[in-house]
């Protein structure tokens, strides 16, 4: 079979893998965690590729991630398919596919090797660990970016063998893009130094058989030089980054004493998840306390790596290619910046796992070369991994779903997620089970007191029931615990403002604003009640006027009061109805006026005193006797 047929034959299989794998997404919707965010909730993807999009992708920052590509990419589906999820996971589908076939070539392009490059496309096709970026459609930055990474090594092999200048021109362009995807491509460079050793072997000739013999050594300051453009753009975006992380805001950010060592767990994590990935979930909770064997044993990993690496260097160059490759890509999420609840996840992994994956695929083929038993014996354990990573990789597609069949298999996993229970219960909020939705809110704050997040959902279940003043509360809570949480602050001026609090509405509806200057309903809030005010504003000046006239006239003084008291002044609202009163002792309207108002306070007592004078005054006057009892009965029940 000549080369052609074989590579095609090759990309055919791997087209045929990812497909019997990954087509179930095309059936999925969106899920809670994110998506809202980057699609379904995002104004500014909603308008599609417009001069207006494009100019807000490339100057906004989200949780410290500036990725104004991907930004972009979720437009450009928001114009092809709007919010049809078919279409958006699509894209992510294909681009996996193209990340597939393209790693495929580039390593049969820097190899020579075509049956180990495809076995390692496979692997990275079909690892568990890869079903996150390509199941879940926010994750969009890490299919792209990687798609970029992929295509710099196609494009740095065309360069080492042709030594055009434009190959080298569009690697530093596509550089560029994928930084512009997801900045964890800052690496790189550091990874090109790697191939140079090997594959390319351009460093010098190991003892192991040379990849590419048509391929000269070049000198170390060379191999510098020819990647001080891409050093210089890494630069650039180092300084983006940091601008970006000083925006960060979270609600929750955890640091443990351990934080220093959080490498150390990562590679824990992600050595046993390569080996054996089951129990695999969307979100690892954040341990503050790890035990300190789990440190010494990830210290050990990392010295077993190390030392195995660099005594098979000349031997087995590709163990330490592949092993730094791995290390080397880790590094933007070694955990020195933590702005939510977990320290790994398996979207990390899309391209430092490619690094593990050589180091297998070249060690199969090693031992393949030992004569034929030897290859048919690897060739039958390659085909027993692919097969059960690709049924591991088929379930744990299906339970993304729904955010329902999501975040119920998390739960599973660690019951203790208290984020996994929040978003299951916004789940089970939105298809009409607010009891079981209740109860998984008030799971996640027993679990974690100060989330936030389950709080201000607890408050929109309540709200949605008509329990406002607990939904009041829960919203203040939110807002005691991260005061940067624009929707808290605006939901809770919402239930303020039918409360006729209207002076402390205003106050949160402009913080709201303040924190999101975009934020249309919190604009439409303020305005109708600016409205409002400017309304009520004017009735008082027309209530005092008269009162400058007739300063002695109890009932402008109780009308007064009731214009306060709607605006939510209650001490002003006070100080007119006892003034009524004052003038005019037997008032039983101002009496039951100030009743209500003490009622508001929540003081039933001194609320029941002037309930029952009101009725005295007037036996007649039913909604007094009403409020009477009502005051009573709340201030039995306190009692």
């Amino acid at each position: 079979m000549n080369d052609t047929r074989r590579n095609l034959l090759i990309c055919t299989l791997l087209a045929a893998l990812v497909t019997a794998v990954f087509s179930q997404v095309l059936s999925f919707g969106f899920v809670n965690y994110d998506d809202p965010i980057y699609i379904t909730e995002n104004r500014h993807i909603q308008q599609g590729l417009t001069p207006a999009t494009v100019r807000w992708a490339f100057t906004t920052h989200l949780h410290g991630h500036y990725h104004p590509l991907t930004w972009l990419s979720h437009a450009a589906d928001f114009q092809l398919f709007g919010l049809d999820p078919a279409g958006h996971h699509f894209s992510g589908f294909l681009l996996h596919l193209l990340n597939t076939l393209l790693l495929f070539l580039a390593l049969r392009k820097m190899t020579g090797a075509a049956w180990a490059s495809g076995f390692a496309a496979a692997l990275f096709a079909v690892h568990p660990l890869h079903v996150e970026p390509v199941a879940w459609v926010a994750d969009r930055k890490d299919l792209l970016f990687g798609f970029f990474w992929i295509l710099s090594l196609w494009l740095y092999a065309g360069y080492v063998e042709k030594k055009s200048s434009w190959y080298l021109f569009l690697l530093m362009l596509t550089y560029l893009l994928g930084l512009l995807a997801k900045t964890m491509m800052i690496t790189l460079p550091l990874v090109l130094l790697l191939l140079d050793f090997w594959p390319l072997q351009r460093t010098g000739r190991t003892a192991a058989p040379p990849c590419r013999p048509d391929i000269p050594p070049s000198s170390p300051v060379r191999l510098l030089l020819e990647k001080s453009g891409l050093l210089l753009i890494a630069a650039i975006f180092v300084l983006i980054t940091t601008g970006a992380m000083q925006d960060l805001r979270v609600e929750t950010k955890v640091l443990s004493p351990f934080w220093h060592y959080d490498f150390l767990l990562f590679l824990l994590h992600y050595l046993e998840k390569f080996v054996w990935p089951v129990r695999l979930t969307v979100l690892y909770p954040y341990a503050e306390n790890p035990a300190l064997a789990l440190l010494l044993l990830g210290g050990a990993c990392l010295a077993a790596i190390t030392l195995i690496a660099l005594l098979t260097r000349r031997r087995l160059p590709f163990l330490l290619t592949g092993c730094l490759w791995f290390l080397v890509t880790l590094l933007p999420v070694a955990g020195l910046i933590h702005g939510g609840p977990h320290r790994v996840a398996d979207r990390y992994t899309y391209i430092p796992l490619i690094g593990l994956i050589i180091a297998l695929a070249w060690t199969w083929k090693t031992l393949g070369e030992r004569g034929r038993t030897w290859n048919r014996v690897m060739a039958a354990a390659a085909c027993v991994l692919l097969t059960v990573f690709s049924v591991l990789s088929w379930q744990q597609a299906g339970r993304w779903r729904s955010s329902r069949s999501l975040f119920e298999h998390a739960v599973s996993i660690y019951p203790g997620n208290w984020v996994a229970h929040n978003n299951l219960g916004d789940a089970l909020d939105r298809q009409g089970n607010t009891q079981e939705a209740i109860d998984r809110y008030r799971t996640a704050l027993r679990i974690k007191p100060d989330y936030a997040r389950a709080s201000y959902n607890l408050g929109n279940t309540l709200a949605s029931l008509g329990r406002r003043e607990e939904a009041l509360q829960h919203y203040l809570a939110a807002l005691a615990i991260f005061p940067e949480f624009a929707e808290a602050h605006n939901n809770a001026g919402a239930l303020l403002s039918q409360k006729k609090r209207f002076l402390e509405a205003r106050v949160h509806f402009s913080a709201a604003l303040a924190l999101q200057p975009d934020y249309a309903d919190a604009q439409n809030n303020l305005r109708d009640l600016s409205a409002l005010l400017r309304d009520l504003e004017e009735k008082i000046a027309a209530v005092r006027k008269q009162l400058a006239v007739d300063p002695d006239n109890a009932d402008l003084h109780n009308n007064l009061g009731l214009l306060y008291r709607e605006g939510g002044d209650s001490a002003q609202a006070e100080r007119h109805f006892r003034e009524a009163l004052r003038i005019n002792p037997e008032f039983a309207g101002a009496r039951n006026n100030l009743g209500i108002l003490y009622a508001e306070r929540g003081d039933f007592a001194r609320a029941t005193e002037q309930f029952q004078e009101a009725v005295d005054l007037d036996p007649e006057f039913a909604g007094a006797r009403i409020n009477l009892e009502r005051a009573r009965s709340v201030s039995e029940q306190n009692k």
